[in-house]
């Protein structure tokens, strides 16, 4: 169900649940640019959001699923709107992947979380940049 785009911002609470992966799609919505094109949200029954589907203007899909989503809605919902790549879980993507027009998937990238406080500087050979809302389309 496409979402009225005055009810966006709704969602925050529920992307806060799970803000590692949801950080980008957070700032999506608060930063004032106009990154998404629309965005569609499965209901449970009971009206629960199960999954969101953030379509970006530049064409990627970015999703989001709690637990009891229904991949085969997601699957058949993606044959019915236009995009260029998708952007999810591999775990949700495998469920999705049966029966739609996803047709490979690769990794691209691991999300972290570091709970404790390291000394990064100690022998550490890589370059750590800061990510700013010039970083959005890219990620």
């Amino acid at each position: 169900m496409k979402l009225d785009k005055d009810k966006w911002c709704d969602l925050i609470p529920i992307l806060k649940e799970n803000i590692l992966e949801n950080y980008f799609n957070i700032l999506g919505l608060v930063s004032g640019n106009e990154v998404y094109k629309d965005i569609y949200v499965q209901y449970s029954k009971s009206k629960e959001v199960k999954s969101v589907i953030f379509l970006r203007k530049s064409g990627t899909i970015k999703f989001y699923a709690r637990e009891g989503f229904l991949p085969e809605e997601i699957s058949n919902f993606l044959k019915t709107i236009e995009y260029k790549s998708f952007i999810g879980p591999a775990s949700y993507c495998s469920l999705i992947q049966n029966g739609t027009i996803l047709i490979k998937s690769k990794k691209l990238t691991e999300l972290c979380h570091l709970k404790s406080k390291v000394n990064l500087e100690a022998n550490y050979k890589k370059h750590i940049r800061k990510i700013s809302l010039e970083h959005l389309d890219k990620v």
